[in-house]
């Protein structure tokens, strides 16, 4: 990844994978994305993103 993109991780994957594990309560409440909560969601995201496209709408 750092020769093709000239990026590296500042945190190593076994650092990542255990804050994740020390933290992983803070995500139980944690809404399940699905496609239709997606659609919902981002509804309007697209009439900004895409040309043209609030006269679709």
């Amino acid at each position: 990844i750092h020769k093709n993109l000239g990026w590296s991780a500042k945190v190593s994957f076994e650092d990542g994978v255990s804050k994740l594990l020390d933290h992983i309560e803070d995500f139980k409440d944690a809404p399940v994305w699905d496609e239709k909560s997606i659609e919902k969601a981002t509804k309007n995201w697209f009439k900004y993103l895409t040309p043209n496209q609030e006269q679709k709408i």
